[in-house]
């Protein structure tokens, strides 16, 4: 089949219109509803317990913050029934360990020395994953 240069731009006008009807604005109450369900602050997407506790540490790996704010906002902020002792609990028995910044990051940053970042500790010590 033998396309003319104008039927091609016209297939490609078409194209590209069709793609903008399909990517439209979101309402701005509806982008904040989505972003704290996401960030499971909203009350009908916190969860509790243990369980709860590594699904946010998971959705939040690799993200550094002041070591205080997890166990005083982050996390408390998730987990309805949030208790600190199950943070060391999950770091004792190696489901998780704890990051600071790349030492560059903390020469030009003094306060990179006061974060800390989650990580999974897949697979150390062998068997607790």
């Amino acid at each position: 089949m033998v396309r003319t240069a104008s039927a091609v731009a016209r297939i490609h006008r078409y194209t590209v219109r069709r793609l903008r009807r399909e990517i439209e604005p979101v309402e701005r109450q509806d982008s904040m509803r989505f972003l704290l369900e996401w960030q499971r602050v909203s009350p009908d997407s916190r969860g509790e317990g243990r369980d709860a506790l590594l699904a946010v540490l998971e959705q939040f790996e690799g993200f550094e913050a002041p070591a205080v704010a997890w166990e005083e906002d982050i996390l408390p902020a998730r987990i309805g029934d949030y208790e600190g002792m199950w943070l060391d609990e999950i770091c004792c028995v190696g489901k998780i360990m704890w990051t600071s910044p790349a030492v560059r990051a903390r020469a030009a940053d003094p306060c990179a020395a006061r974060r800390s970042c989650c990580c999974r500790a897949d697979g150390w010590p062998p068997g607790t994953r």
